[in-house]
């Protein structure tokens, strides 16, 4: 008999067009990986996102997005970071977080733990209202 798996938190890549809808209008946090093809830490962050962010269920309230600059020009010029890749813990609309350059597995592990405690925040608050 196979054990049925936990759902997990995967990386979806979004555009320009649908960034305000699923980023910034969500009230669940985001963790938003900015990134080219053409630089090489932006490929081995945009990978290694993909695999912490596995590790968290699903039902943890958190969403993980990726931008492709070259893809979606406008929406990272509105964005305050240094170099490529970048990290941006958006929510409700607010950067809580910035995080310029290769980002360590720690860092990005500790960058999810935020967005979970503050989408813990909201059902917190949903749940005593």
């Amino acid at each position: 008999m196979t054990q049925k798996s936990e759902p997990t938190t995967t990386l979806v890549d979004i555009s320009d067009a649908s960034f305000e809808q699923r980023v910034l209008r969500q009230l669940r946090p985001s963790v938003v990986t900015f990134w080219a093809r053409w630089n090489n830490p932006s490929q081995t962050q945009y990978a290694l996102i993909q695999e912490v962010a596995k590790t968290y269920s699903a039902d943890e309230g958190i969403q993980v997005v990726g931008m492709n600059v070259d893809e979606s020009p406008m929406i990272s010029t509105q964005y305050e970071f240094d170099t490529l890749p970048a990290l941006v813990l958006i929510h409700q609309g607010s950067v809580v977080r910035t995080h310029s350059g290769m980002a360590s597995k720690a860092t990005i592990k500790a960058m999810l733990d935020e967005a979970v405690a503050l989408a813990e925040r909201i059902i917190t608050t949903d749940t005593f209202s």
